[in-house]
C-alpha cells in the first residue's frame, strides 16, 4: 500500500485495456533474477477486476478483504 511509483498500477491498467484476461502468478528470486512459479497461475478476466481509491470502498465492501490488517492506505482528506 506504500507504493513507490505507480507503475505496477499502470501495467495493470494497460493489461486490462488490451486483453479479456490474463494470468497472475508467484515469482521467487533465484540466483539474483526473477523465476515465474507456474503452478501458481490465477487466470483472470478483466471484468473480475476492479481498480478504485481506497477512500471509495465503503465499511461492508468485499473489496476491503484485499487491504491487509498490516496496510496503510493512504485517505485522502476531503
Amino acid at each position: 500500500m506504500e507504493a513507490k511509483t505507480l507503475t505496477n498500477l499502470q501495467i495493470l491498467e494497460e493489461a486490462i485495456k488490451q486483453n479479456s484476461s490474463f494470468q497472475l502468478l508467484l515469482f521467487t528470486m533465484k540466483n539474483g533474477q526473477p523465476e515465474p512459479l507456474g503452478e501458481t497461475a490465477i487466470k483472470k478476466n478483466v471484468q473480475s477486476v476492479t481498480i478504485c481509491n481506497a477512500w471509495e470502498i465503503e465499511d461492508d465492501s468485499y473489496l476491503l478483504a484485499g487491504v491487509m490488517p498490516t496496510d496503510d492506505p493512504r485517505i485522502a482528506q476531503t
